[in-house]
Order: C-alpha cells, then structure tokens, then sequence
C-alpha cells in the first residue's frame, strides 16, 4: 500500500512540475509578444520588409498582407493609415492601377527603384 502511495505521490509531483512548466511557457509566450507589439512600428515594418525579397518589393506589397503580419499596439492588426504613413518614411510610395479585365482596383507598395548617375 505505501508503494501505491509513493507511486501516486510520485505521479502528482511529475504532473505539477509540467504543469508549472508549461504555464511558465505561456508566461514567457505572452510577455514576448507583448516586448513585440510595443516595439515601434517601424522597427516591426522594418523586421518584416527583411523577409520580402527585394525583386518582389519593387512588384509591389499589398497593405492588407503586411497588416496580417503586423500586430496591432492593443489588439487586432495595425491601423491600415499607421502602416502607410510607417510605409512612407520607409520610402515606399503607393501605386493604384485601374483594370478593365474585371480584377478591378488595386493598390500595392512599392519601393522606387533608385537610379546612380554616373
């Protein structure tokens, strides 16, 4: 009978210490993405604009794909006129084109290319 004791003494200390483990886990999870909605979000828009290609910012970035991946300061996504005013000072400019083809109106980023003159 004391074997079945330590036995389930045993199994309740295992399953504390997981427990607090993975809580502590969580803790560690939420304070980091609070460090990093509260970070400025040019610094956040520059992380991200890091992991496009650069062939691929000249195409042009659409805003609602750069809002999913950027976190709001309080809740939700970034502020649609925070991520193109940040855009902006990130010399990016806005570039709308009109199609007959049914896709309708579209609007992406793009970053100028920059031309040396020699």
């Amino acid at each position: 009978m004391s074997f079945y004791l330590r036995q389930l003494s045993a199994q309740a200390e295992q399953r504390r210490e997981t427990d607090e483990a993975a809580s502590a886990a969580e803790r560690d999870a939420q304070r980091a993405a609070t460090r990093e909605r509260l970070r400025p979000l040019d610094e956040r828009l520059r992380a991200v604009l890091a992991e496009y290609p650069p062939e691929l910012q000249h195409e042009g970035l659409s805003l609602p794909d750069l809002q999913l991946r950027l976190k709001g300061r309080h809740r939700g996504n970034v502020h649609p006129g925070e991520l193109g005013a940040a855009l902006r000072r990130a010399g990016f400019v806005r570039v709308r084109s009109w199609r007959d083809e049914g896709d309708g109106f579209n609007a992406n980023w793009q970053r100028p290319l920059s031309f040396s003159k020699s």
